[in-house]
Formats: C-alpha cells, sequence, structure tokens
C-alpha cells in the first residue's frame, strides 16, 4: 500500500512538470507580419519595407515586421508596390496590426490583350477600344515589325483592335473578348501575293489549281489569299519573253511575296502567207551546223501565226510544210523583250531536202542563246 502511494506522488508530479513546461511556450513573443495572396493567373513582384519577393500565382508571400516599428502604435499604414500581368494599382498602402497577420488578396484587375505582328510589313499605330467608345490613343511609340508583340492590360469587355499598316493601310479587328484573369492572344497576319510584269508583252499566271489570269504588260496584281489556300502555294507563270516557271510559296515561313517578272528573252513569230499547212519548224542558235529538234507542237495554217520565246542573240529558222516545201532563214537578230516576225511565202519556198545540217556558210557565229520554248 506505501508503494502504491509513493508511484502515485511520483506521476503527480511528472505531470505538474509537463505543465508548467506547455505554459512556457505559450510565452513565446506575438509576430506582426502581412500576409500576401497572389490570386491572380500569373507571377507577381512585391516590394514592401524595401524587401521585394516573387509570389507564383495562387501562392502567398508572408513578410514579419520590426517589432520596433510599432513601440506606440498598435497599427500603422505600409506603402508597397505589386507588378503583374494583371495588375493595374501598383502603388498601395495596407494597415498593418501590431502583433497579428494583416492578410492581403491580390486579384486580377483585368484581362490581357497579346498582339502579336506576323505581316510582312509594320504596325504603326495601334488603337484598342470598345465598341461604343472613340478610338482612343496609339499604343506604341515605335513601329511593330514582323514578329514583334505588345501586350495590354484592359478591362473586360469586348474590344475592337485597330491597326495602321506602314503601308498606310487601315485593318480592323472586331469583337475581341477580354476576360478578367485571362489572356486573349490576336495574331495580325494575312497571306498576300502580288507581282509586276515588267514586259512589253501580257503574261499568264496561275495559283495552285486555279484557272489562267493574265497580268497587262507593265501592270502589277495583289491579291489576299483566303482560306482556300494552304499555307504551301504553287505560282505557276508563262509570257511571250519569259520562261515558263513554277515557284513554291510558303505562307508558313512568310507572310508576303512579291514578284517582279522582268524579259528574260524576245520572240520568234512564224506568219504562214501561203495556201499550205506549215507542219515543222526548227529554231537554232546561229553558231549551231545542226538544225536541231522540231520546235512545232501542231500545225499553222494558212493566215495564222505561231510565236517561240528564245534567249537574246543570233538565231536561225527553218519552216516546212505539207506540201514538201521548206524555207530557211539566217542570222535573225532577237533583243530581251521584242519580237521579230519570219514570213513564209511562196516566194520564199525552195524543195525539201533530207539534210539536217545548215549551209556552212551561216553558222561560223559566236555562241548566242540555246533556249528555245514554244508560246
Amino acid at each position: 500500500m506505501k508503494k502504491l502511494l509513493i508511484l502515485m506522488l511520483v506521476l503527480s508530479l511528472g505531470l505538474m512538470f509537463i505543465g508548467c513546461s506547455d505554459d512556457d511556450d505559450d510565452n513565446t513573443p506575438a509576430v506582426t507580419r502581412v500576409s500576401i495572396k497572389n490570386s491572380t493567373s500569373a507571377d507577381i513582384q512585391v516590394l514592401i519595407d524595401d524587401v521585394d519577393g516573387t509570389i507564383t500565382a495562387g501562392e502567398t508571400w508572408s513578410y514579419t515586421f520590426n517589432s520596433e516599428m510599432f513601440v506606440n502604435e498598435d497599427e500603422i499604414p505600409v506603402d508597397y508596390t505589386v507588378t503583374g500581368l494583371y495588375v493595374a494599382t501598383t502603388e498601395r498602402t495596407v494597415t498593418v496590426l501590431k502583433n497579428q497577420t494583416t492578410p492581403v488578396d491580390i486579384v486580377a484587375e483585368g484581362g490581357i490583350i497579346t498582339l502579336r505582328n506576323d505581316y510582312y510589313f509594320a504596325i504603326d499605330d495601334v488603337r484598342i477600344y470598345t465598341n461604343n467608345a472613340n478610338t482612343g490613343a496609339n499604343l506604341i511609340s515605335t513601329p511593330l515589325a514582323t514578329g514583334d508583340s505588345i501586350v495590354v492590360l484592359k478591362d473586360a469587355a469586348t474590344y475592337t483592335i485597330q491597326i495602321r499598316l506602314s503601308t498606310e493601310e487601315i485593318e480592323f479587328m472586331n469583337n475581341v473578348q477580354v476576360t478578367d484573369n485571362q489572356t486573349t492572344s490576336v495574331v495580325y497576319d494575312k497571306h498576300v501575293f502580288s507581282a509586276t510584269n515588267n514586259t512589253a508583252s501580257g503574261i499568264s499566271y496561275r495559283l495552285d489549281n486555279e484557272s489562267l489570269s493574265t497580268i497587262a504588260a507593265s501592270e502589277s496584281i495583289e491579291r489576299e489569299l483566303g482560306e482556300d489556300f494552304a499555307d504551301a502555294v504553287e505560282f505557276y507563270y508563262n509570257g511571250l519573253y519569259i520562261f515558263d516557271q513554277t515557284i513554291n510559296l510558303d505562307f508558313d515561313a512568310q507572310s508576303y511575296y512579291h514578284f517582279d517578272l522582268d524579259a528574260q528573252g524576245g520572240a520568234i513569230f512564224v506568219v504562214n502567207n501561203t495556201s499550205d499547212n506549215i507542219t515543222e519548224v526548227y529554231i537554232s542558235p546561229s553558231s549551231s551546223s545542226s538544225w536541231g529538234p522540231d520546235y512545232m507542237p501542231s500545225t499553222i495554217t494558212p493566215g495564222n501565226q505561231f510565236a517561240w520565246t528564245v534567249q537574246e542573240g543570233l538565231w536561225d529558222v527553218k519552216i516546212v510544210d505539207d506540201a514538201g516545201f521548206e524555207a530557211e532563214i539566217y542570222e535573225i537578230q532577237i533583243n530581251l523583250n521584242e519580237s521579230e516576225y519570219v514570213d513564209y511565202g511562196d516566194d520564199k519556198k525552195t524543195r525539201k531536202t533530207s539534210t539536217s545540217l545548215k549551209n556552212k556558210a551561216h553558222y561560223n557565229f559566236p555562241l548566242g542563246g540555246t533556249k528555245v520554248e514554244a508560246n
């Protein structure tokens, strides 16, 4: 019995000791701090009492004040700054309570519009305004070159974006919706094809599988390609003074293509002034001893003519008809961007021969152009 009483006394003293220890812990000094929560969807930067910190989206950052600031005050106003993508008010004040944690919630003050210029020409002027307001001020101080962007914080609303290009062209992007705490991305981009015909004759062209169109001599065309065209477009063209060519355009790599189509040669016209059909036409450089291949794709009926594009230089022409006659014409000077006409008449006919060689007196000339193309 005596042993039991002694054990109970020891347990009681131990409990009293533990209780005294807990009381000592509760006497720790109170802390004065501000707790700032970032309720926006982007990081924010805070500067308070000369201490800065970055708060990620949805997180909280705390700052503890020196107790000497509150010697004679229970609360004091503290100035601080906040910057962030969705924050408009940077200079702020919070009333900090002594020996307490003062909560601050940073919320979004609008939504973001990012405008990127993916077009070939620079943007010189940007104005963003609601549908029932005036255009407002220009938002950029320097032009937006290709690939450049601007970021603008706006109240939640529906906006119109008006831009002026370096070409003085004005474009509108309507019904751009801005939502609080969200980013609306707008890209200005259009696919434009243009060409200038610098030759003295019309040029036929087409894009992809569309029908052939004509660019008149010394004229230009410009087209904005819509949704019917993919990023990869095939450009084909041909003319009296230029040779057939196909160029692949990649609008994913660049948004604007311009072509100056310059003369690459001259033209030879063969005119049939006989009553017979012309069935063969040989066009060969005057420097060559051989007539080479027949370039006549069909026939030239009486009273009609056919043209070939050739490089500038001296050329020889042999014409054969279906009556068994032929004519050889030598040393025809072909100039760039000009045409020469060869008349095939009864007075020039001679009986057809079987030789493929020229009269040797006529081919001892410097090498000129060699390319021939039927038109």
